[in-house]
């Protein structure tokens, strides 16, 4: 999946030049209108989350829930608020905002996963579980300030917007590294093993090593949103941190052996260290098309890609244009989950879920943006 990145943005470019050849000489137009407000404030909240385990809402309470037969977790939460300056220059916005982001990746195999579960549930085993596993985690969340530009121009019938988004923010809560080993459970009583660790952290939840100081580190970061508008749909592109640098000078880091069969430890060594480190990247791909399935009715064919480090999700359904908002339906086949989205020009509702009751689902969609201009 190395190579991810690089297919996800080639496949956005091939899209909006074949969307560009095929309707150049469509008589149908987008025209650019005005907007005559100077000011637009905005509100969004935006989180994705997905654990192959157990729902999301489980795992964070102690694991109680039930277990599946998946692996690793992701989840990703972004909150803003943002006043925009319109028509700054021609064709061109500005917008100015604070920000709070959490991203947590974590990879890990099943049973894994059920040495943690049947642990939180004080479930006892005939016969001991025991394997050879691995834990590789990247987490970081801190809040701050992202400014955005948003330039829209006028191509034959096609209206091109381009919006690349910088962040600086201030991480106050961070854990990057991994461990691996051998390990036993049999009941809350009888568990251990054998484990080589190497990570950076602002708590350590492993070895337990008190700190007199909460650590912080700054990350700069870069987005970046395509959008083209064309007679018959639109295409969408977003890319999240797309470059971005954390730099934690003095993070408390330890490396070494631990294991209960030993009195706990084995050797350790805990330092401070200035390191760099670079978060991976998310990618979406939204489309939609009107289809002729009824006649004078505004019926869109949709579909979704949205794709991480660790997993690409696949979304595919149909929309219907009112006046005054637009609404979408889509399904993914493989996650059994469905996902609903309302747009109207003062608010964007998004929602996603293998069940109404979100905390019984392995995946939880959800956005809300209000935004009013004046």
């Amino acid at each position: 999946m190395s190579n991810l990145p690089e297919r996800i943005v080639a496949m956005a470019t091939i899209l909006f030049l074949l969307l560009f050849n095929s309707y150049a000489f469509s008589k149908q137009k987008n025209k650019i209108e005005p907007d005559k407000n100077t000011l637009r404030f905005k509100l969004t909240s935006q989180q994705f989350a997905y654990s192959g385990a157990m729902a999301p809402f489980q795992l964070a309470n102690d694991w109680h829930g039930t277990i599946k037969k998946g692996k690793d977790g992701f989840f990703y939460q972004r909150n803003s608020a943002s006043v925009a300056v319109l028509n700054i220059l021609e064709k061109i916005d500005i917008e100015i905002g604070t920000t709070r982001i959490q991203h947590h990746e974590y990879q890990f195999p099943n049973d894994l996963a059920r040495g943690f579960y049947y642990y939180n549930n004080d479930i006892e085993l005939d016969n001991a579980l025991v394997i050879n596993t691995y834990l590789k985690a990247q987490m970081y969340s801190g809040s701050g300030y992202f400014a955005a530009i948003n330039y829209q121009q006028q191509y034959h019938h096609y209206l091109l917007k381009i919006i690349p988004r910088f962040n600086q923010i201030t991480i106050d809560n961070f854990i990057w590294g991994e461990l691996k080993g051998n390990l036993f459970y049999q009941s809350q009583e009888s568990w251990g093993g054998t484990i080589d660790i190497d990570y950076g952290y602002t708590e350590d939840h492993v070895a337990k090593r008190p700190l007199s100081k909460k650590y912080k580190g700054d990350m700069t970061s870069f987005d970046l949103s395509l959008k083209a508008i064309y007679p018959q749909g639109e295409a969408q592109y977003t890319g999240i941190n797309l470059w971005n640098d954390i730099d934690y000078p003095d993070l408390p880091q330890s490396n070494g052996q631990i294991s209960t069969n030993k009195a706990l430890l084995i050797y350790i060594k805990e330092f401070n260290g200035n390191r760099k480190y670079r978060a991976n990247a998310i990618h979406e791909l939204t489309l939609s098309h009107k289809v002729n399935i009824i006649n004078n009715h505004n019926i869109y064919a949709a579909a979704n890609i949205n794709s991480n480090h660790l997993k690409i999700f696949y979304h595919f359904g149909f929309g219907y244009h009112w006046p005054t908002i637009k609404f979408y339906s889509l399904f993914d086949i493989k996650e059994k989950a469905i996902f609903l989205s309302a747009k109207h020009k003062y608010f964007q509702f998004d929602f996603g879920s293998q069940t109404f009751d979100v905390s019984k689902s392995q995946i939880v969609k959800l956005n809300l943006s209000l935004n009013y201009s004046f």
